[in-house]
């Protein structure tokens, strides 16, 4: 930015500071260019992925849910089951 600053300083008074300033908006938008696709990408992967999350934990509730009412799992283990769960999906969600 220090540069920028004083090769802007030192063009004011010279015909060569509007091509200069045509010159750098040109290299910035190409650079922004490439962050919409990018950024565009990561929402799509992280809404796939949250997807994800919430059918794994929707699933290994509704295990929890039938395992207890048929007596199969104490009410704790259960517990532990949909906390882990939530803990690794919502973690991996925000990779």
């Amino acid at each position: 930015m220090c540069v920028t600053l004083t090769v802007t300083h030192s063009l004011s008074h010279t015909p060569y500071l509007a091509l200069f300033e045509k010159e750098s908006q040109k290299r910035i938008d190409d650079l922004n260019r490439v962050f919409w696709p990018m950024i565009s990408c990561n929402r799509w992967l992280g809404l796939r992925l949250e997807m994800c999350g919430n059918a794994l934990i929707s699933t290994a509730a509704l295990a929890a849910v039938l395992a207890r009412l048929t007596g199969n799992v104490d009410h704790h283990y259960a517990a532990l089951l949909g906390i882990y769960i939530y803990t690794h999906a919502h973690a991996h969600a925000h990779i």
